[in-house]
């Protein structure tokens, strides 16, 4: 879980000096900004117009998007629990 508003001061201490977790960070933020961007208003339609070739190379590319999201949000928490285990041990 992505708790970086809630942690210790250790923590937060952790994840400032931990170059892995700033890098997945930084991967993380852009897939979201990316999802931002993504105009879904009327998307069934919109894709309903499409070829239906190009129609499912678009949504095999926004599934491995999602799947991509959902591996960048597991490597966060694998390292957040690692930090914690580590500025636990420190403290």
């Amino acid at each position: 879980m992505n708790d970086t508003f809630t942690d210790a001061p250790a923590m937060v201490e952790a994840r400032k000096n931990s170059r892995d977790w700033q890098e997945v960070q930084s991967v993380c933020t852009a897939l979201r900004l990316g999802q931002m961007g993504l105009n879904t208003q009327n998307l069934p339609a919109r894709l309903e117009a499409m070829t239906p070739q190009h129609r499912e190379a678009l949504m095999d590319l926004m599934r491995r998007w999602v799947a991509l999201d959902q591996d960048a949000n597991a490597l966060v928490d694998t390292i957040n629990a690692e930090l914690r285990q580590g500025a636990a041990a420190d403290a």
